[in-house]
């Protein structure tokens, strides 16, 4: 935002380089002033005699889409005696051009509004409409010619947002931290002119820029519609035809002349930075009106949001009720298509439980063949190891070494007291294994609640949105959006209203709360119990935990074994003895692990099972749920009218104090981008050389092959330039209501757009 009028100022004046509009710059500079036109009575239109020139200059406000918000005029008057003024001089007429901005993000369109700080593939689109035309004979047929304007459009891409840019009819000039973007057209031209196929000549009436955005934020986009374009054509000389294309030539020389003029260019705008004190004063007064009228309106978007929120408390409770229903009956739909996801995922692990059983004795059996080489290596005698009987030979081994007794009685005392322990640890074992069991089963259920109630709520909100907005049901609403009833800026509005209600602190409280008292609900809370006590009463599930008390009491023999106590009775046993020990512990503790996975698999393999009847029990509760909604729905219609008319005061008092509270933070912009006017000036110099070459390709590529058109068809173009050269001198006296035999001048229409997300 800091930058925002040293880019405004930029792009007038990369317009003004290009169409050779300085006047605008010079008129600034010598004071000239404009004047808002609105609704007022007609202005005088008479010009003093001595009058040499009557210049007008349109300025068209418009939000981002194109769409005119309001209109500006601004007439200077130069006299024979070399003085100017200013003035109105005329009544609203109807805009010659219409501008249209079509966005569009990764391939589908966006409503502006939409767009801001988003990233991704973009596309803007200016479609140039002429709406001024007429009907004139050309040789012997009844054609219809349209006024001839010029349009060029100009926006500023910051490099740190855009990437990649490329235009469609049009130019780039990069400074290294800026892109510029110019983009031209002849909108009815190509109607006008009629070109023959056999021509390879497409005059645009549209363009089209393409960037890479992150965090999207565009400034205004200025366009500057000029029918000057033939204003030299001479249609009473016989040699007119011939003076055109000599002059479609000369085209290129004279963007030399005007870039040679970029200089005295300059020079008025440091006269014009000179000035900016009394311009700073201005701003400085506008900035405290803004702020008092911010307040203002502050207050009254309070009032009507203390009476929407009164309003809401009435609806509030149907609504909870609608809401807490129509998600049960979306929500057991979607929980029993939650359920066969879980039961396809845990079928898929299933499926990998005897990998991971095999490769997991693979293992074992490896550590077991080495222990078996080691023993050997050492010369003990033992017969091969198995995972069944390991732990019986290398009891043997060390009950052969010395001192059989002590490890003996050691391990005598330790197997009683951990077996003295079993029934304790089969009892941690089943709650450790009911409570894994129980989470997740709750957790699915949860997942699926969750999604179900979201959705019952966003169909809710739709439906209201869409009945406050329009007064339409749902259904009603989309048969008139497909028949083209309602337009995208429409739809795009109350998709974006919908999304923001959504979004609402208010809203995702009645999610949470829909789904906390659905958990807690007897359905609930009964099919998660049936669920886990259907797991826990599995053959698998009492295998599993038997094994894994198995492992266990192994699991602690082995620990205890391995503790410093029974260690300090085994200090005494031989040498050998100690190592065949370490050797068995190592082993019974890898057994433990083995015994793990064992158990683990055949956990999954027991919650697939489970998954299996969660599904089935959630199809009985979908039948119960579909009554219970049907009855809250009528409530709800009856308070949604009352709801909705006290959130529309709101909002309307909403955007009004957003709106204030903009308009002041513009002020205060202003105000603090006005050092940044030198800025400008000097990228607008750099960019000077690639205006020319720009300029030169369009001599290139759009003049020389009109001429070569107008050598080839001569009689029958030159009927059609002449009839519309006519129509381009006659449109500014058309407009202005001046009389153009007597008083010369220029027209010209400034297209300025709202910014996005800056």
């Amino acid at each position: 935002m800091k930058n925002m009028h040293n880019r405004a100022l930029a792009l007038i004046l990369c317009l003004a380089l290009t169409l050779g509009c300085v006047s605008l710059v010079n008129a600034v500079n010598t004071g000239k002033r404009t004047e808002e036109r609105t609704a007022a009575p007609a202005a005088d239109t008479e010009v003093p005699s001595e009058t040499v020139s009557d210049n007008e200059a349109v300025y068209v406000l418009t939000d981002a889409s194109g769409a005119v918000k309001k209109v500006i005029v601004s007439d200077r008057i130069q006299r024979a005696d070399g003085q100017s003024s200013s003035r109105q001089t005329q009544e609203d007429a109807a805009l010659p051009i219409e501008v249209r901005f079509t966005y569009r993000l990764d391939g589908c369109e966006i409503a502006p509004a939409s767009l801001a700080g988003k990233s991704g593939k973009v596309e803007i689109r200016i479609d140039y409409k002429n709406l001024v035309s007429e009907v004139r004979d050309i040789n012997g047929k009844q054609e219809k010619l349209y006024v001839p304007f010029l349009t060029v459009s100009a926006l500023l891409l910051d490099n740190e947002h855009f990437s990649n840019v490329t235009v469609e009819n049009g130019k780039l000039v990069n400074d290294g931290s800026r892109t510029v973007v110019i983009g031209y057209a002849l909108p009815g031209m190509n109607e006008s002119l009629a070109l023959p196929e056999s021509v390879e000549l497409t005059i645009p009436d549209h363009v089209t820029i393409t960037a890479d955005a992150t965090d999207f934020r565009l400034g205004s986009v200025y366009t500057l519609a000029s029918n000057d374009m033939l204003s030299d054509y001479d249609e009473n000389d016989p040699d007119a035809l011939n003076k055109l294309v000599s002059s479609m030539n000369d085209l290129t020389d004279a963007a030399d002349r005007l870039l040679n003029g970029a200089q005295a260019l300059s020079e008025g705008l440091n006269t014009l930075l000179s000035k900016s004190g009394v311009l700073s004063d201005g701003v400085d007064a506008l900035c405290s009106g803004a702020d008092q009228l911010a307040t203002g309106a502050g207050a009254l978007s309070t009032g009507a949001g203390a009476l929407a929120d009164g309003a809401k408390d009435v609806n509030n409770g149907a609504a909870q009720l609608a809401s807490g229903t129509g998600s049960l009956l979306i929500g057991v739909e979607q929980l029993s298509g939650g359920a066969d996801q879980l039961l396809a995922g845990l079928q898929q692990l299933s499926s990998n439980s005897a990998a991971l059983n095999q490769g997991a004795e693979a293992v074992f059996s490896s550590l077991l063949s080495a222990a078996e080489t080691q023993l050997k290596a050492n010369g003990l005698s033992v017969s091969s190891l198995t995972v069944s009987n390991y732990q019986g030979e290398l009891n043997q081994v060390i009950a052969s070494l010395d001192p059989d007794a002590v490890y003996a009685a050691a391990l005598s005392q330790v197997t009683a007291a951990v077996e003295a322990q079993r029934s304790q640890i089969e009892a941690m074992v089943t709650e450790a294994v009911r409570e894994q069991a129980t989470a997740a089963v709750t957790a699915a259920v949860r997942q699926s609640v969750t999604e179900q109630v979201s959705a019952a709520v966003a169909a809710t909100v739709r439906a209201q949105v869409i009945q406050a907005a329009t007064g339409m049901t749902e259904a009603e609403y989309e048969a008139a959006a497909a028949n083209g009833m309602i337009d995208e800026a429409t739809q795009a509005a109350i998709e974006a209203q919908i999304a923001a209600q959504l979004a609402s602190t208010e809203v995702q409280a009645q999610i949470d709360a829909a789904v906390a008292a659905k958990m807690t609900s007897e359905e609930v809370q009964a099919l998660i119990a049936q669920n886990v006590e259907a797991q826990m009463a599995s053959e698998e599930i009492r295998k599993a935990i038997a094994d894994n008390t198995e492992a266990q009491v192994q699991k602690a023999i082995a620990d205890t074994m391995a503790g410093p106590e029974v260690q300090a009775q085994l200090s005494a046993a031989a040498e050998g003895a100690q190592v065949v020990i370490a050797l068995k512990t190592s082993l019974d503790q890898y057994n433990a692990f083995y015994m793990g996975v064992k158990s683990y698999t055949a956990g999954v393999d027991a919650a697939a099972q489970g998954a299996a009847a969660l599904s089935s029990g959630a199809a009985e509760l979908k039948s119960g749920a579909g009554k219970l909604a049907d009855g809250s729905a009528a409530l709800l219609a009856g308070t949604a009218s009352l709801s909705g008319g006290a959130d529309e005061l709101s909002g309307g008092a909403a955007k009004l104090s957003d709106g204030a509270g903009s308009l002041a933070a513009g002020t205060h912009e202003l105000r603090d981008g006005l050092p940044a006017l030198l800025d400008g000036i000097t990228k607008l110099r750099d960019g000077s050389q690639e205006l020319r070459t720009g300029m030169t390709q369009f001599n290139e590529e759009g003049i020389e092959r009109l001429a070569k058109l107008v050598t080839e068809d001569a009689e029958g173009l030159a009927e059609r330039l002449k009839a519309i050269a006519v129509l381009g001198k006659a449109y500014p006296a058309a407009y202005t209501g001046l009389d153009a035999e007597t008083v010369g001048g220029r027209l010209h229409f400034i297209y300025r757009t709202d910014a996005i997300g800056e």
